[in-house]
C-alpha cells in the first residue's frame, strides 16, 4: 500500500475538520474516535495528516491555526460543544 504523507497548504478533509474540532473542545483521541464511530488509532493518524497540513506542531497548535485561517470559526466550537456528545 502507498500512503503518502500530505503537503502543507493541502486543503482538509470534511473528516480531518470534524477531528479537529472535537479536538478543539478537549477531547481525547478515544473520546473523539468513540462520537465518530472510528477507532483512536484512526484519529491519532487524522491528527498527524491534518498536523502537516497545517505545519502544526501539535493538536493545540493545529486549532490554532484552523482559527487564525478561518477553517473554523470560535462560534463553530461553541456551537457544536452546547449540542454536548452524542448518544
Amino acid at each position: 500500500m502507498n500512503v503518502r504523507t500530505p503537503r502543507q497548504g493541502e486543503p482538509l478533509t470534511g473528516r480531518e475538520i470534524e477531528i479537529l474540532l472535537s479536538i478543539a473542545h478537549g477531547h481525547t483521541a478515544a473520546t473523539c474516535g468513540r462520537e465518530l464511530g472510528i477507532h483512536r488509532t484512526t484519529v491519532k493518524t487524522h491528527m498527524y495528516r491534518i498536523r502537516n497540513k497545517l505545519g502544526a506542531r501539535s493538536g493545540a497548535h493545529a486549532v490554532a491555526i484552523a482559527l487564525r485561517t478561518g477553517v473554523f470559526s470560535l462560534d463553530a466550537i461553541t456551537l457544536n460543544h452546547r449540542k454536548g456528545p452524542r448518544s
